[in-house]
Formats: structure tokens, sequence, C-alpha cells
């Protein structure tokens, strides 16, 4: 029995909170950088706040910003906090080694898999690499 609880341990579930992942991007700890910060913070879990109550279906966030300046963590920071039943993070780094049609199908997954919860949260990290974004020429 004891062998059974540790593999049930290991076993990574297909719905749910994607913690490990989540506290994987602010393994550094979490600081308050100040009043712009927390307006920022406090505006975003508002925001969250208000579309567990929202009869609408679609809500969007987009974070802004130079390299490094904390977007992934407060994305994180955000999700772990909402209280949603599916929390995913899409990063480029989950599918390094995919074929396109790889990464379009597995992306693809995860939002039919948020479909089917009641509310669900979705982090797409580094989109520019994700989409392998490039600005000179028509590779995109």
């Amino acid at each position: 029995m004891h062998d059974f609880e540790r593999a049930l341990e290991e076993v990574k579930p297909a719905f749910g909170v994607d913690d490990k992942t989540l506290d994987n991007c602010i393994r550094e700890g979490w600081y308050d950088f100040g009043a712009e910060f927390q307006k920022v913070h406090n505006t975003c879990g508002n925001f969250i706040k208000q579309m567990k109550n929202s009869q609408s279906f679609l809500h969007t966030i987009l974070l802004e910003g130079a390299n490094g300046c904390g977007k992934t963590a407060l994305a994180a920071r955000l999700a772990l906090d909402s209280g949603f039943s599916f929390v995913k993070m899409i990063t480029p780094e989950n599918y390094v080694g995919y074929s396109p049609q790889g990464k379009i199908q597995a992306i693809v997954k995860i939002f039919e898999d948020a479909y089917k919860s009641p509310l669900s949260l979705i982090v797409l990290d580094d989109i520019e690499r994700l989409i392998e974004y490039i600005p000179v020429g028509p590779s995109y």
C-alpha cells in the first residue's frame, strides 16, 4: 500500500491546478515593488474575482513589459491565488522538440480541457517564442 501511495504522488493529474509549474515561476520569492506594482496586482486580482461571478464566457488579461520585469511571476501568483478548478501554464519550454503540428495539437488539447471546467485559467507565457515569431521575414 505504501508503494501505491507513493506512485500516486508521482502521477500528474490531467485536470486541476498545475501548481509545480506555477510555483517554479515564483521560486525566488514574491516581492512587493511599490505602489505601481500593488496597483497592477490588485487590478488583475479584482478582475479575476469578477470573472468568477460573471456569466460571460471568455475574459483575457494581457501583461506587457520589459524582459525580466516579473510578468510571468505575477501571472503565476494570480493563477495560484485564483481558486479556479483548472489552471495550466503554457510555456515554450514545454514544447521543445515538438513539430509545429504537435505543438498545436497539445495546446488545443489544453484549451479543450479548459472548456470542460466551469472556471479555468490558462497562462500563455512568452507567446513570441511559443508561436516562433520572427520580426523579419514571412515565418511566424
